[in-house]
């Protein structure tokens, strides 16, 4: 019975997949999740999202650097957020800090891929998956509270909600990743000296100003990639 109902969702999945480029669904998530990215009074919240993939990004960087992160935390006046690394082989976490910035618009960009193959299913219980581990490092309270909120939707429409439901929340959390992550390096600029790009221009003496300019390189291409196929162009 459950492989009969797996074997159905994945062929809905597919079917919907296959027919998902350049529909009016993808149009109209797009001007809403960029709306909702560009509000101020939406910002936060809807950032705090783009902020876990992003700390989640320096989280599991560190643990495979061998520098366990204790933990992390979203800021709930700003939507930002900063990670605590533990110790570790190796003197200086170049690579944990350089991926932050860069793991929302890149996993927009493979979730796009997934979506168009008809696995939007497979990204939402893998989004579940990531929440769950994210959650046993969350910092305090709000933090905690973001990643649940967020896994139990995500995990309601996985389990209970239609293809075509499921389908639109994997097309709506594709387009957050990358226009979330421009919109975070927008409010970035150049950033500070206890930003990413602020240690790592410390750590390797190459400017900020060349390590925001990567930030962005990755992150336009990303969105116009993602969102290209998306929109079936």
């Amino acid at each position: 019975m459950i492989a009969g109902t797996l074997e159905r969702v994945i062929a809905a999945q597919t079917a919907a997949g296959s027919s998902i480029a350049g529909a009016p669904v993808v149009y109209g998530t797009g001007v809403i999740i960029a709306v909702l990215v560009a509000l101020p009074a939406t910002t936060t919240w809807v950032g705090s999202l783009v902020t876990v993939a992003h700390e989640g990004g320096h989280v599991v960087l560190a643990i495979l650097s061998g520098r366990g992160p204790r933990d992390f935390k979203v800021h709930e006046s700003t939507g930002g957020g900063v990670t605590e690394f533990g110790g570790g082989w190796g003197s200086r976490p170049h690579p944990g800090v350089f991926v932050g910035d860069i793991t929302p618009p890149m996993l927009g960009l493979a979730g796009a891929y997934l979506v168009l193959a008809g696995h939007a299913w497979s990204l939402l219980w893998a989004a579940i998956v990531l929440l769950l581990a994210a959650w046993a490092k969350a910092m305090d309270f709000f933090t905690g509270l973001v990643v649940l909120l967020a896994g139990v939707g995500i995990g309601w429409v996985a389990v209970r909600g239609s293809p075509d439901l499921q389908t639109g929340l994997a097309v709506a959390l594709v387009w957050l990743m990358p226009l979330g992550g421009v919109r975070s390096l927008a409010d970035l600029r150049l950033g500070s000296d206890k930003s990413d790009s602020g240690r790592l221009a410390h750590n390797t003496w190459i400017p900020r100003v060349v390590w925001v300019a990567i930030f962005w390189f990755v992150a336009i291409v990303c969105l116009a990639a993602g969102g290209a196929r998306l929109l079936g162009l």
